[in-house]
């Protein structure tokens, strides 16, 4: 009976004239036929009915897919916009700030801490620019765009579901314009999979929460493969001449035969000369060159752009040497992380 309820409910509220502000009905259609979708896949009709009603379409949102400055900018560029000074300064006082947990962090899960807290400062800031979109009109409009329709249905699909079985999601989330959310801009399947709560308060919040954002994102890649006590790469010269169909990561050569071929990477700790190892040479052969190792290749899991890894990893390189920060070390009495909500068990650590 309840279900017989309930397909009513949801029937009636799909009788009401949408207040999607589409740019052409076809999104009303579409919009229409995803809540029975939704409603099909165990997202119960209040959600649906609280939420969808509120849906708007976004143009501009579709603007920022077609102009991502990850795939526009040459690496020089982007590693120039990203790593300013002020970025750099602010990312060696959040490791100082947070160096107690992030120890215990690192020990725990081997992901180095400087990459944690690089990806955090890339991200949003230091937690200070979390994006301002509602992250299901966002999703909406994404996954009724034909780019990558597939990918951001099942985010959409995945966001509808947290809301529906975490009652402290069920609030205005804001993301960026891609459905990103929190501190660490996660989509909707990596908060599911990967979003844990690292202050052992029984809910995780990415957005407010320092505890569960840093240990989230170490949680991200570690389960990703990320191999503990290894580098990321090492910058390289006398790539000059290596022919550019070898390099990319979909050629690896042990560490030895690029050295034979005369390539000469800086310092490499952690690894062995039998180790594989790919040239990533991201702005042609007159450009920078880097070896790079396989928690590179756990990097570009998070965003599968060179100019972002690259750039995350020479910010991590960068914030793990101590500069002038005044930012003096704090006591800490963060808790462990326990809570993973998609299975609500410690399967973390």
């Amino acid at each position: 009976m309840k279900k017989i309820a309930a397909l009513l409910i949801l029937s009636f509220w799909m009788l009401l004239p949408s207040v999607c502000h589409a740019d052409d009905s076809d999104f009303q259609v579409w919009l229409s036929n995803f809540r029975t979708q939704a409603f099909k896949q165990g997202v119960s009709a209040e959600t649906i009915n609280k939420h969808f009603n509120s849906i708007q379409y976004l143009p501009d949102v579709i603007a920022k897919d077609r102009n991502q400055p990850e795939f526009k900018l040459t690496f020089a560029e982007y590693k120039k916009r990203i790593i300013s000074p002020e970025r750099l300064q602010a990312g060696r006082a959040a490791l100082k700030q947070n160096e107690q947990y992030l120890n215990w962090v690192q020990e725990k899960s081997g992901v180095s801490k400087s990459v944690v807290v690089a990806l955090w400062g890339i991200e949003t800031r230091f937690g200070n620019v979390k994006g301002g979109y509602n992250i299901l009109s966002a999703l909406a409009t994404l996954s009724y765009d034909g780019r990558r329709s597939a990918y951001f249905s099942k985010e959409f699909m995945t966001a509808l579901q947290l809301i529906d079985k975490y009652p402290y999601l069920d609030r205005p989330m804001l993301s960026s314009w891609a459905g990103a959310v929190g501190q660490c801009q996660f989509m909707p399947t990596s908060y599911w999979n990967f979003a844990i709560d690292g202050n052992n308060n029984g809910r995780v919040d990415l957005w407010e929460e320092r505890e569960d954002v840093l240990a989230s994102a170490a949680n991200y890649l570690m389960k990703s493969g990320w191999k503990a006590g290894q580098p990321w790469g090492v910058a390289a010269k006398g790539a000059e001449h290596i022919d550019p169909s070898q390099t990319g990561l979909e050629v690896q050569k042990p560490i030895a035969e690029w050295l034979h071929l005369g390539v000469k990477p800086g310092k490499i700790v952690g690894m062995n000369i039998t180790d594989p190892a790919s040239l990533i040479m991201p702005d042609g052969p007159k450009g920078p060159a880097f070896l790079v190792f396989n928690n590179y290749r756990t990097i570009m899991s998070w965003n599968r752009s060179h100019n972002f890894a690259l750039t995350v990893g020479s910010l991590a390189d960068q914030i793990a040497v101590p500069g002038k920060s005044k930012q003096k070390s704090t006591p800490s009495n963060h808790k462990k992380p326990s809570v993973n909500p998609s299975t609500n068990s410690a399967d973390y650590l």
